[in-house]
């Protein structure tokens, strides 16, 4: 995890170790929950920031031995990249996949290797495996029954054989014993028919959107299957495309924008007429976020609002609109730390000095500010002498 510095001073820049579920978690390693500790160095009294697929997600304050600890409870679920950065500089990916609230499609192969989710095969008999807590993994394909059962393994794994039928896409996902899903693989086996044209699959930034269903998000992601051409993406009757995609390998797909506050009916159309079937969404209204301090926490767990800690060093997070987070004690208006408020939350590290009582409060771009956060810091205790 060295980082790619331009600047010997920044050598230290490190992810060096990643705890969850009482274990270390090696590069490429899952975990269970949405729990982690980000045990990283850098710079003495640096601000540095924890990316997640080169996004900028966390913010901490290293001490004045360049150490620093990012404790997060609200991981995404999926393989993601994790990055340490300061000012330009980042380390390389440090990979882990968060099997937290639904199940993993790991892999799917054939006789000569892994099918990319996306891709296709000529071979109908295909092995699949994939990640979950406990209990039994049902795989369904579409909207049919399922097809096949596995069991989790004590490692925490399951799969096994699956056969699919030639000449089609085929949308997979895992299901399980809480009914709870994972996001679809999808595969094409052998030739797809002439002339099907399918819309198999729209995404939203959680994961899948199923026909019919809602997302607050404008730009979605779209895949379907067709014959090699063009794809135009239409809505209604409007003959205006929202999307136009080019089909390889009989697949086709990309990504799109639409008007919050609507339901579309959508439908994929090919150069010679032939049509999908219709696919519904409703693009609602992001809801307000109120601006708020969610959390504060010490090296014990969380310090409630008017409670006391004994550590100058806290870790504090919150929600509120995108965009900078300014963290403000009493009538003060130089901030303690400045944060970024990305997808609805803000928080990260930052420190307070020793017996004092403090009135926080997070306050936004547009003025809007929290209501207050007391929390008092005691005072370090008295050293004892002992006489000889």
């Amino acid at each position: 995890m060295n980082a790619k510095s331009k600047n010997s001073t920044l050598a230290d820049l490190k992810i060096i170790r990643v705890f969850s579920g009482g274990q270390d978690v090696p590069d490429g390693g899952a975990i269970f929950s949405a729990r982690a500790n980000f045990t990283v160095t850098g710079p003495a009294d640096a601000s540095l920031q924890l990316l997640i697929d080169d996004v900028p997600k966390y913010n901490g304050q290293t001490n004045n031995a360049g150490d620093l600890n990012f404790l997060i409870d609200d991981l995404p679920d999926g393989r993601h990249e994790y990055r340490l950065a300061h000012e330009d500089e980042r380390t390389d990916p440090f990979t882990m996949n968060a099997v937290a609230t639904k199940p993993f499609i790991e892999t799917l192969k054939d006789s000569t290797g892994d099918v990319e989710n996306g891709g296709s095969t000529g071979e109908t008999d295909l092995k699949i495996n994939g990640l979950w807590k406990e209990g039994q993994i049902w795989i369904l394909n579409g909207a049919a029954e399922p097809i096949v059962m596995f069991r989790v393994g004590s490692d925490r794994s399951w799969g096994g054989d699956l056969t699919l039928a030639a000449g089609k896409i085929h949308t997979l996902k895992a299901r399980a014993d809480d009914r709870s899903e994972s996001d679809l693989y999808t595969v094409t086996v052998g030739e797809v028919s002439e002339g099907e044209v399918k819309i198999t699959s729209l995404k939203d930034s959680k994961g899948e959107v199923a026909s019919g269903g809602t997302t607050t998000d404008t730009q979605l992601t779209i895949s379907g299957s067709a014959k090699d051409g063009e794809i135009k993406l239409l809505e209604g009757d409007n003959t205006t495309p929202v999307g136009t995609f080019t089909v390889t390998n009989d697949v086709w797909g990309g990504t799109f924008e639409l008007t919050a506050g609507k339901t579309y009916a959508l439908k994929a159309v090919a150069e010679d007429g032939e049509e999908s079937a219709v696919y519904t969404v409703t693009v609602s209204e992001a809801p307000e976020v109120e601006l708020e301090i969610t959390s504060l926490k010490d090296s014990k767990g969380d310090v409630a609002d008017g409670g006391a800690t004994d550590d100058t060093s806290l870790t504090i997070s919150g929600k509120a609109k995108d965009g900078k987070i300014e963290l403000l004690e009493g009538a003060n208006t130089t901030p303690i730390e400045t944060y970024t408020a990305t997808d609805g939350t803000w928080g990260g590290a930052f420190v307070l000095s020793a017996g004092a009582t403090y009135a926080l409060k997070a306050k936004a771009e547009g003025d809007a500010e929290s209501e207050t956060y007391t929390v008092t810091v005691n005072a370090a205790p008295p050293e004892t002498r002992v006489k000889h």
